[in-house]
């Protein structure tokens, strides 16, 4: 299902306005429930992130290459004959399909379409709005049309892929076709005052990063990200600044389009996000902030196909890289086998080279080498050779202590199991750029995350 975060958060939203309205729960209870319903969240919305996301990758080469797979011209004519029975049969929409002016409309659209998939111009049709201005469509009209877009797709053969990237393609016209402006929504007003208002200002707003940060700093949950050298955390505090003034309705300082590219590379996934909007409110309860400020900062939910302008409404800009990393390493390592792995690594001979290697890393790194001292380290390394080994589907057996008994005691804290995969990742870099050996030195760079994933 094409469930969005937007979607997603219509849902929630109403939920929030029943509870109010017909349940007459009180509105702590109402925010309760509402955080109670956000780790659902991914378990709904992944499946169409991820798939966005290779779509879009796939859509970067250009779209030259989308009007190929679909078979031209002459591919896009019967998709969209197909589509034609559909929606003039469809209940839902077949309203806005006159039968005295089908053919017009069907032939607007066909050259519209080829030209959208990367083929010639052929249009030479008014804009988009203006054409659907006055026809009443709304978001389920337009949702119903590309289901049915997709349900002809499906007639004609078209691959899976080549569909997600039509259906990107397609997704990309919905503000235009709904007649909404594609600018930013400056904050959440409320009485005439934006959320920067409401803060107290901009110098409440520089206090509240502040304090949010250092609370970071040191949250063992987030500490990995936000625990830096003092240049990189002054970057960072300035950055969650500018952002957030454009975001609460202030100066826009920092342009939304670039949090994707800033963090898709990172491993940031739901419960790095879910902290940090927690850290946000502790700081913001300290410094008096009313509730309902509090809630419009960090509870709120994308209330239109324009992007909202509060912190959960980037959440999937933050997270949707490590997303589409771990669904793709979980999709090859289900198809694979993980016994694809543990040979791609060199067998047990590679694994144990592999953690020679790691201790490299971890025996210097000194966020995390106190748990790693003394006269049971080459006893740990063996051990945790042979776990890997059996986890990555190799025949020997794992003979010790369960995980939770080991690491029971040890105070150990999501910092440093994050330190120690850093490291992790840092050493399986070097063992397949520099070969030192076997069969792994035949490890491809694409297996990286698939291993990563099950450190």
């Amino acid at each position: 299902m094409n469930i969005t975060d937007y979607h997603f958060g219509a849902m929630l939203q109403l939920i929030k306005e029943t509870s109010l309205r017909e349940l007459d729960l009180k509105r702590s209870d109402s925010r309760e429930l509402m955080k109670l319903l956000q780790p659902v969240r991914p378990m709904v919305t992944t499946g169409y992130g991820v798939r966005r996301e290779i779509a879009l990758k796939n859509l970067s080469l250009g779209k030259d290459q989308l009007y190929r797979k679909l078979g031209g011209e002459k591919g896009i004519r019967e998709t969209l004959n197909i589509l034609y029975q559909i929606v003039t049969t469809d209940t839902r929409i077949k309203e806005f399909f006159d039968d005295k002016k089908i053919k017009k409309i069907k032939e607007g659209q066909t050259k519209y379409f080829i030209e959208m998939f990367g083929g010639p111009k052929k249009s030479t049709t008014r804009e988009l709005y203006a054409i659907h201005e006055t026809l009443g469509i709304n978001d389920f009209h337009f949702d119903a049309f590309i289901g049915d877009f997709q349900r002809a797709m499906l007639g004609t053969g078209i691959d899976e892929v080549v569909m997600d990237e039509v259906m990107i393609t397609i997704e990309q016209v919905r503000p235009q076709v709904m007649g909404r402006k594609t600018v930013e929504v400056a904050g959440v007003m409320k009485n005439g005052k934006s959320l920067l208002m409401r803060l107290g200002g901009d110098m409440n707003l520089e206090s509240l990063v502040e304090n949010m940060y250092d609370r970071a700093v040191v949250d063992s949950r987030v500490q990995f990200f936000f625990n830096r050298d003092k240049a990189t955390q002054r970057r960072i505090r300035m950055r969650m600044y500018q952002y957030l003034s454009g975001a609460f309705g202030g100066p826009i300082q920092y342009d939304p389009a670039n949090l994707k590219p800033a963090h898709y590379n990172m491993n940031i996934t739901n419960y790095h996000f879910d902290a940090v909007l927690e850290v946000l409110t502790n700081a913001a309860r300290e410094m008096k902030i009313d509730v309902d400020t509090i809630d419009d900062m960090t509870q709120k939910f994308k209330s239109s196909r324009r992007n909202s302008q509060v912190v959960n409404g980037i959440r999937s800009d933050v997270t949707i890289g490590c997303t589409v990393r771990m669904e793709a390493a979980k999709k090859k390592n289900e198809t694979d086998g993980l016994d694809q792995l543990f040979m791609k690594l060199g067998g047990h001979e590679g694994i144990s080279h592999f953690i020679s290697h790691l201790y490299e890393f971890v025996e210097r790194d000194n966020r995390i080498n106190m748990f790693f001292e003394g006269s049971k380290l080459e006893l740990i390394k063996k051990a945790q050779a042979a776990y890997i080994s059996m986890l990555l589907g190799g025949s020997s057996e794992y003979n010790g202590r369960s995980l939770e008994e080991i690491h029971q005691t040890l105070a150990m804290t999501d910092f440093h199991l994050d330190c120690f995969l850093q490291c992790v990742q840092k050493s399986l870099k070097d063992f397949c750029m520099n070969c030192v050996f076997g069969q792994a030195s035949m490890t491809p760079k694409s297996s990286l995350p698939h291993i990563a994933l099950l450190a």
